[in-house]
């Protein structure tokens, strides 16, 4: 009887830790505990992607960031960064070029908290770089206000995300644009046209183009709680494309009077602050 009862321990025990082990690798890792995929992504969802992770010299890639949302603002750092040719920086993504062979650290900086970054190794060998034609723009360009409101006065700033509404037959060309607000608190922007490659150098488009507008001037904290501020967008640096309006600061929102329907728009005229 009592050899009985040990077996019957015994299997009971035996149960229980086959149990214990079963259940313990199918318990669900904790979700802040998940490994990123890559060196290139972060828990939070955050990742990088290179077209081209290992290229000539000259040769054009794109670095592109998911993740993000509209409403989110992104910083690109580069290191080194003493033979990098920045083609087009956005919120989405960073078109560049490397003039000398080495391994090259991309970082992405969203909402000056978050981080990740990527690299491209640059060969010794030579791409015969593109050569770029600046063609007009055609049909309305669209504006996305979007303000973003830092921990500190230097990180508060308005900016816009640009879209056009033609589509570009190459995917790599890119809006030539300046913007900047002058010391007499006007904010201008000049949309000088569309840098589009040579046929050899094109790649597939079909998509419309996207840019990142943000302001540096006169002022390091431009933001005040009731202001108005004078807006002048121009078009294909034609003076005979010239758009005017205002932005309207308040303590809750910022609005924007603009009495166009073509040329240049918003997607809204009113965001909250």
């Amino acid at each position: 009887m009592k050899k009985s009862t040990r077996t019957l321990l015994a299997l009971i025990l035996i149960t229980i830790v086959f149990y214990g082990c079963s259940k313990s690798q199918l318990a669900p890792a904790p979700k802040n505990k998940l490994a990123a995929s890559s060196l290139n992504a972060t828990p939070g969802g955050l990742q990088l992607t290179v077209s081209n992770p290992r290229v000539s010299q000259n040769f054009a890639d794109t670095v592109r960031i998911n993740g993000i949302s509209s409403s989110d603002s992104v910083h690109w750092f580069v290191s080194p960064n003493a033979s990098v040719n920045s083609l087009q920086k956005t919120n989405s993504h960073y078109i560049l070029s490397f003039s000398a062979p080495g391994t090259y650290r991309i970082k992405a900086v969203v909402n000056n908290s978050d981080s990740v970054s990527t690299s491209i190794t640059v060969i010794d060998s030579v791409s015969t770089p593109p050569s770029y034609h600046l063609a007009s723009i055609t049909g309305d360009i669209k504006l996305t206000p979007h303000f973003h409101q830092g921990s500190s006065a230097d990180s508060t700033y308005l900016f816009f995300t640009v879209q056009t509404a033609n589509v570009s037959s190459c995917g790599n060309s890119y809006l030539e644009f300046g913007s900047f607000l002058t010391s007499n608190d006007n904010f201008i922007v000049s949309f000088n046209g569309i840098e589009t490659p040579d046929a050899s150098h094109c790649t597939n488009g079909g998509l419309p183009l996207i840019a990142t507008v943000t302001f540096n001037g006169y002022h390091q904290n431009y933001v005040a709680d009731t202001a108005r501020y004078p807006l002048k967008i121009v078009l294909n640096n034609d003076a005979a494309q010239t758009y005017t309006g205002s932005i309207n600061f308040s303590p809750t929102a910022i609005s924007f009077n603009w009495n166009y329907n073509s040329g240049v728009v918003f997607t809204t005229k009113q965001i909250s602050r």
